[in-house]
């Protein structure tokens, strides 16, 4: 019962320095240790309780946390391994820094920088009596950078044997830097994701899953239960993961706001006094409780809020009907002032960050994209755990995949991006153009650590897979191919999943083998050309027939693909180019000519590189104007797709 006893000897301090309540042994074991015990459906989850106290004056945060952790596989744990991922902000040679150029920056340009970190002033097994405060080792796991302290191994006296449940408590400071990516503090507003000591994903055989914070979008997490207590000056409004189940003050100077959520990945919050709170709910099929829409607009962006709440509530009545309802009963979006845009556009469990900005024409539907990203992600990295570190496809990819479907609903098959009344570009032209951008070098086998820069990032893991993905659903069916998605979240929710298992899955559901398509096109250098390379007809004597002929050709790649031949006569031949074959030539007898063939003729398959070579006709065109000009309008598109990126 040792251990009772320093529980219930933390929840008094706890609630004294944060609620200025005096919590009772009866009211621990009826509140408090149950709660850690009997978990929702009954699972036995991790289980973080968070009590935090920022000082946003000072740009300091003060925590305490407790961590119910449980050793679910059959292996004995000898080390408990935790991400201290704000260790990335505090030192210009950790990995995250040396991923982004920033820190390209002179000397001089340095020192107006606030930088931040974490440091772990004290841990303990507290129901084993164990300080492990300082047996710890920093450890380096995606690039062996020695500077990195993101990553952090923490030597146990006894292991933890399977099935064995250990409470941690953790006592942590942090210094927030500026909001360089994601997190921090600009001005008073604060954004805060990867700000606490969080216990990495363990494997079955019993290896740690932990990386350290990189600059791309990347994650892997525990499926979790988070009960998180703030306390924050009284003149800033807070937005959070989960449902916030009380907001009391303190004093005549501090608030204290309370949040709890089940099975999510992470937490993060955000705080500023000029937010404007605007609440709404949708009730979504399948859900006994409307979803609350919690919108946080920066005072400046008032104009923004239907744009906003139309957004947010078509995006979620797209995937109630498409894939699933939103199982959650907030969805938070944040909306961050100017001096805080370097959030914008992101997104964690139950809450995202969008971006507006005043001075973009209402043409450029950038505000629309973000949402509709972030929403996505929701279901694509929220519900469905991958290891976004390794794996960084299934998170990201099939969620862009998810906004070009969205962004043709909400703007009527029109998918544009930009719409104007001079010029109009569709968001998956910007995706193409992302990918067929990228050179040679750029396309190797990819983590998402190992990367040349954020184009080589977003051009493999946003733009390729969404083009290969949306090229299946064109040749398989919309239907179908929908169909797979929803039966596939709905068995891998809020469980972890794999490139292994996503095959398996694919390949079960369509009874065939893909492994042409993702085995090319997902973590390999592979792209599509697939052209026509030759057309003739010659007159076969005086009988009035001609002998056709034409040639397709594979320059890259490969995929199974629509063959069109059109004669003069209007007559047209179809053909499927199903064979694994670097070229294809078709030859028969006909009364009429040929007039020209097509490869692909519905453009179904996005990840072609080169459509221009998909048709030729049997006699060129002559006219050097014709020619110029339609040189002169290919580049055109070229130049104006590549300044939007």
């Amino acid at each position: 019962m040792r251990h009772i006893k320093y529980i219930i000897i933390f929840y008094i301090f706890a609630a004294l320095h944060i609620t200025g309540e005096i919590v009772t042994k009866e009211d621990h074991e009826s509140r408090d240790l149950k709660e850690y015990q009997e978990l929702s459906g009954g699972e036995n989850r991790t289980k973080y309780q968070i009590n935090a106290r920022i000082f946003p004056g000072k740009r300091e945060l003060e925590g305490v946390e407790i961590i119910r952790w449980t050793n679910r596989t059959g292996i004995d744990v000898n080390s408990l391994r935790l991400n201290l991922f704000y260790n990335a902000f505090g030192n210009p040679k950790s990995t995250f820094f040396n991923e982004t150029s920033i820190f390209k920056a002179s000397k001089e340009k340095l020192k107006e920088y606030n930088f931040g970190n974490i440091e772990v002033k004290k841990i303990e097994i507290i129901n084993r009596n164990e300080n492990i405060t300082g047996v710890l080792t920093y450890l380096s796991p995606d690039d062996k950078n020695a500077d990195d302290r993101t990553n952090v191994d923490f030597s146990l006296k006894k292991p933890v044997q399977p099935g064995q449940t250990i409470w941690i408590k953790a006592e942590f400071k942090l210094k927030i830097p500026d909001i360089f990516y994601k997190t921090g503090q600009s001005g008073k507003y604060i954004f805060m994701a990867h700000w606490y000591p969080r216990v990495c994903v363990l494997r079955s055989n019993g290896e740690w899953a932990g990386h350290q914070l990189h600059r791309m979008p990347a994650f892997f997490s525990e499926f979790s239960n988070y009960h998180v207590r703030i306390t924050i000056p009284d003149n800033f409004i807070v937005g959070a993961t989960g449902e916030k189940i009380s907001g009391e003050r303190l004093n005549d100077k501090l608030m204290v706001f309370e949040f709890t959520q089940d099975n999510v990945q992470d937490f993060a919050w955000a705080a500023y006094p000029n937010f404007i709170e605007v609440r709404d709910k949708i009730r979504l099929k399948g859900n006994d409780f409307d979803t609350d829409i919690i919108l946080l607009l920066s005072h400046r962006n008032r104009s923004a809020k239907e744009r906003y709440l139309n957004i947010v509530k078509f995006a979620l009545k797209y995937f109630e009907e498409n894939l699933a309802s939103y199982p959650y009963r907030t969805l938070t979006v944040i909306d961050p002032p100017l001096q805080g845009f370097n959030s914008a556009g992101h997104a964690y469990p139950t809450i995202l960050t969008a971006a507006y900005l005043k001075i973009l024409p209402a043409s450029l539907k950038y505000s629309e994209l973000a949402v509709i990203h972030g929403i996505s992600r929701q279901f694509w990295y929220g519900v469905a755990g991958s290891d976004g570190f390794k794996e960084p496809w299934l998170d990201e990819g099939i969620a862009v995949f998810y906004e070009m479907e969205i962004m043709d609903k909400y703007f009527e098959k029109r998918n544009l991006l930009l719409n104007s009344l001079y010029l109009r570009i569709f968001d998956w032209e910007i995706k193409r153009r992302a990918y067929i951008n990228l050179s040679p070098l750029e396309r190797s086998k990819y983590l998402s650590w190992n990367i040349i820069n954020n184009k080589f990032f977003v051009g493999n893991m946003y733009s390729k897979v969404s083009l290969l993905l949306r090229s299946l659903k064109n040749i398989i069916g919309e239907e179908k191919f929908m169909g797979f998605l929803r039966y596939y979240f709905d068995k891998i929710k809020f469980s972890h999943h794999n490139t292994v298992i996503f095959k398996s899955e694919f390949n079960n559901f369509f009874n065939g083998d893909y492994a042409w398509a993702f085995d090319q096109f997902v973590g390999t250098d592979r792209d599509l050309d697939t052209a026509v390379y030759s057309v003739r007809s010659d007159r076969i004597g005086k009988s009035g027939k001609y002998k056709n002929e034409v040639v397709f050709v594979r320059k890259s790649g490969y995929w199974p693909v629509e063959l069109s031949v059109i004669l003069k006569g209007g007559k047209e031949i179809k053909l499927f180019w199903e064979k694994n074959e670097k070229w294809k030539t078709v030859v028969f007898i006909d009364e009429s000519p040929v007039d020209f063939a097509i490869v692909d003729p519905g453009v179904k398959i996005l990840l072609d590189i080169n459509l221009v070579n998909n048709s030729k006709v049997l006699k060129k065109e002559n006219s050097v104007l014709r020619r110029l000009a339609v040189k002169f309008g290919f580049y055109f598109q070229n130049v104006l797709a590549s300044l939007i990126l």
